[in-house]
């Protein structure tokens, strides 16, 4: 799947709020990997990737934690204009708190080699790039899920609720604040979107 096919499933894993780490495997992790020219790593990887046997994830400069790598067996990471595959075996966890408590938040220690490097230069900057950008995606197609979500449920919620006898999304009030949930929503995603 391109990123334009997986952005929906994206969305829907923001609408469940699923807690697991399948969009940045997939949409992330996974082209990055697929995208580095070392043949040998993808074929050992990729397979294992794909059956579930394994878990890869991406730790970039610019972010400076690494989310889920704790349940990562290998780590693609940013050393200035290098991308290096690490093991788990060869990293150094260290937990940070998220406002988020589904998001486990990893500082990651670790020695940068020429055994780990897999790409370098301009190629290395061209990934990572990319790899921000998908990952920007990724983020933004789930926000956009758990943002329809929560509206699914508050007007669920102003239907099902009742006061004086009457849903209280009849009344005046709620429905000033819906609109401009609603419209501030619209315009948000609009904007976003370049509509």
């Amino acid at each position: 799947m391109s990123e334009l096919d997986f952005v929906l499933l994206a969305q829907e894993c923001g609408y469940v709020a699923l807690n697991e780490p399948l969009v940045h495997s997939v949409l992330v992790a996974t082209p990055l990997l697929s995208s580095i020219d070392d043949i040998e790593l993808k074929q050992t990887w990729l397979p294992k990737i794909a059956s579930g046997e394994a878990k890869v994830v991406v730790g970039v400069e610019e972010n400076g934690l690494v989310e889920d790598a704790h349940i990562a067996d290998l780590l693609l990471l940013q050393h200035g204009d290098e991308i290096h595959a690490v093991e788990k075996g060869q990293v150094i966890l260290r937990a940070n708190e998220s406002i988020d408590p589904c998001r486990q938040l990893f500082a990651v220690e670790w020695t940068p080699s020429s055994d780990t490097c897999v790409a370098s230069g301009e190629n290395a900057r061209a990934l990572i790039t990319a790899t921000i950008n998908r990952g920007a995606l990724a983020c933004a197609a789930q926000a956009l899920g758990l943002t329809q979500r929560m509206l699914d449920m508050t007007v669920q919620y102003t239907s099902d609720r009742h006061q004086f006898g009457k849903p209280i999304g009849s009344f005046q009030a709620v429905k000033h604040n819906m609109a401009n949930l609603g419209s501030g929503f619209t315009y948000f995603y609009e904007a976003r979107m370049g509509i």
